[in-house]
């Protein structure tokens, strides 16, 4: 499955690419998001999660998270517009190495050696791009 989610972000992430360039960044990140979740929103009665309550009872934390993320997707859309998307998406993936670290050390997620290993194997590869690239 996860071949299968790799394989389909590699297309969603050139073709956002060429979606932010043909179009204004800020446009593209704000209406992606919204087409997407909108489509999420409109299936969530045919799923089995019935969660609404718990998800209302929590909207300052929920509004925080929604900013953390506009944020982040802002900062994708305009990245994509200074560097290639293989660049951009290896950068963006370096941070399960600190993902890793954290739940690691805080979390005590066990076990963790592997796991450090898997993500700093990650990182080698963001470094060969980064050094090999262009």
């Amino acid at each position: 499955l996860m071949l299968g989610v790799a394989a389909l972000y590699s297309l969603t992430s050139a073709l956002g690419k060429l979606a932010i360039l043909h179009s204004e960044s800020a446009f593209f990140g704000v209406f992606y998001p919204t087409v997407v979740g909108g489509s999420m929103l409109a299936a969530y009665p045919l799923s089995r999660a019935k969660e609404a309550r718990i998800l209302a009872s929590r909207l300052a934390l929920g509004l925080l998270i929604g900013v953390a993320v506009a944020g982040e997707i802002l900062c994708h859309v305009y990245g994509m517009t200074l560097a290639p998307a293989a660049y951009l998406i290896g950068v963006k993936r370096m941070s399960i190495l600190f993902s890793v670290i954290l739940g690691g050390l805080v979390l005590q997620e066990r076990p963790f050696l592997p796991r450090l290993v898997a993500a700093a194997l990650m990182v080698t590869g963001v470094a060969l791009i980064t050094l090999r690239g262009s």
